[in-house]
């Protein structure tokens, strides 16, 4: 997929999910709704290599760095309000080979869900990166 706006919906389903593709970022919003109360959770796997990273008082932030000053931010918001992501360690299996990997989630617990979740390059310096 090139950069623009695409929209996605699933069979038999209320779900509807818009992915929009720049250079320097992703968003993607779900919504979705259920006849009861149900966690709603966006996944976004990380490879191997990104480490979330936390305030000095240990919150999270949602972003994630590299060993080379690589960052891209993960910004979560439902139904307008803002919700941070929840890192949570998982195994990958790049090329077979097990390694430690994140998962990063974006969560909520209702009937109804409207995520706009976006992943965006900061790059080295902290600010979004069209040169890399």
């Amino acid at each position: 997929l090139g950069d623009g706006t695409y929209e996605l919906a699933a069979d038999q389903s209320a779900h509807r999910r818009t992915v929009t593709i720049t250079r320097d970022l992703v968003d993607v919003t779900d919504v979705d709704a259920a006849s009861s109360t149900q966690t709603w959770i966006q996944h976004w796997h990380v490879a191997e290599g990104w480490t979330p990273v936390r305030s000095a008082d240990g919150v999270a932030t949602g972003d994630l760095l590299q060993p080379d000053g690589s960052r891209v931010r993960l910004t979560c918001r439902e139904s307008g309000r803002s919700v941070t992501p929840v890192a949570v360690r998982v195994r990958s299996y790049a090329d077979g080979k097990p390694a430690w990997a994140w998962d990063m989630q974006c969560r909520h617990r209702g009937t109804d869900v409207a995520f706009a979740s976006r992943v965006s390059w900061l790059g080295e310096a902290g600010i979004a990166d069209s040169a890399r």
